[in-house]
């Protein structure tokens, strides 16, 4: 339900959020489109999918760190990540 109320965020109109705003190692202004639960939804892997101007997208796998910060931002103080 966290990915999903994330993704929602994401796709709002003004909602931006770049590698450089989260520290990820993607190209340097890339914009988080969106992120992807991949395996377990008790224990899976969380993507995030970023776009940068002219450039395909890139897939990085966010952490707990990681995604504190885009909740925080995304205005979901409610959220709660990691054990």
């Amino acid at each position: 339900m966290q990915v999903a109320q994330l993704n929602d965020r994401l796709g709002a109109p003004g909602a931006v959020l770049t590698s450089s705003d989260l520290g990820v190692d993607a190209p340097p202004g890339a914009t988080l489109a969106e992120v992807v639960l991949e395996g377990s939804p008790s224990f899976g892997y969380l993507w995030g999918h970023f776009r940068a101007a002219g450039g395909e997208a890139v897939r990085v796998l966010l952490h707990t760190d990681h995604l504190r910060a885009v909740s925080r931002a995304m205005h979901l103080p409610h959220h709660h990540w990691g054990l």
